[in-house]
């Protein structure tokens, strides 16, 4: 199946310097000295009338040559990189919820584009969603679908996800492979009867506290009602703080979006369970990402990259990056 086991990873390319606007531009400074930048930057303020971009480097560079303490030894910083400016310029939910669990995480993928191939239970999910996706594409089109005639789009869409796939040394990849068939086989049965699909895979696009946001939903229905399809291994006891945010990020930007939304959890038990949940986006769920959005933007510009070793998902098993980070930090990760 052309399975990756132990893939190398690229080099770390080093992290973009701060802008002046970052507390890490300033933090080696004596106190001495940022008191006097704080001064004459208070008197250009008044000086101007507030007229002038107070971040540019020109008046910056002023600033410094006019403080009293200018002779004041002091480390001199490298000039930001230019790639740090166009850094986050478009982000989605699964992005602001990677950079909000783990900066450095969200580094490594899109900031230094180090290869990131899905495990073993990613790809089973994706080959369900993918089987789903096709069985109401051909609902849409008229026909009628037999279970037992997936089988072999199953194979297939097995194949594709698993060629690219790095799988961990403790996972059972046949066993991953079957109880993806039997997931798959009770949404059919369950839930695949009573939907209505309207939109399936739809890209949206929008503005959230003035930044530039992208999603795609899985399925939209006849209703407006964002349906969404899950696999896990532990029933889920409500929905997520991460999944929240995305469907109120769905809310602002899905043309003719109400709000709700359901979510249907395929557990891998002994015998697979089905576990339904329906939800409405709050204002205050919308709050929040007006709110995070633009912090997020901010950070990933900054430079503000570190990991967060208590996740629970920091592990070799769930993060493709742990030598990198490692190398980059220090610590271990196991």
């Amino acid at each position: 199946m052309g399975l990756i086991l132990n893939a190398p990873q690229p080099a770390v390319v080093p992290m973009p310097a701060p802008r002046l606007t970052s507390y890490r531009y300033w933090e080696d400074y004596a106190p001495k000295y940022l008191r006097s930048i704080r001064d004459t930057v208070a008197r250009v303020i008044d000086d101007q009338e507030r007229q002038r971009d107070l971040f540019e480097e020109a008046p910056a560079a002023a600033a410094f040559a006019n403080a009293p303490n200018a002779t004041v030894a002091r480390p001199t910083p490298a000039a930001p990189a230019a790639k740090n400016e166009t850094l986050g310029n478009l982000l989605s939910p699964s992005q602001a919820n990677q950079f909000l669990n783990c900066s450095a995480r969200w580094w490594f993928k899109y900031g230094a584009g180090l290869a990131d191939p899905k495990g073993g239970s990613l790809v089973r999910g994706s080959t369900v969603h993918k089987c789903i996706e096709h069985w109401f594409k051909l609902q849409m089109a008229g026909a009628a679908p037999e279970i037992d005639d997936i089988a072999e789009f199953y194979e297939d869409a097995w194949e594709a996800q698993a060629a690219e796939a790095q799988f961990h040394k403790d996972d059972n990849i046949e066993d991953l492979k079957r109880s993806g068939t039997r997931l798959l086989r009770l949404y059919l049965e369950q839930v695949a009867p009573e939907i209505r699909p309207a939109r399936l895979e739809q890209r949206v696009t929008g503005e959230i506290g003035g930044v530039r946001v992208q999603g795609w939903i899985d399925q939209v229905d006849v209703d407006g009602r964002i349906l969404d399809v899950k696999t896990a291994e532990k029933s889920p006891s409500g929905i997520g703080s991460d999944y929240a945010f995305q469907l109120a990020t769905y809310r602002q930007i899905l043309p003719g979006g109400n709000g709700k939304a359901r979510l249907d959890t395929l557990v891998n038990n002994k015998t697979p369970k089905l576990v339904t949940i329906e939800y409405e986006v709050s204002v205050a769920d919308q709050f929040l990402t007006v709110n995070l959005y633009p912090r997020v933007r901010e950070g990933i510009r900054e430079g503000l990259y570190f990991p967060n070793r208590n996740s629970n998902l920091c592990s070799r098993k769930y993060c493709n990056f742990a030598d990198a980070c490692c190398k980059e930090f220090g610590g271990c990760v196991d």
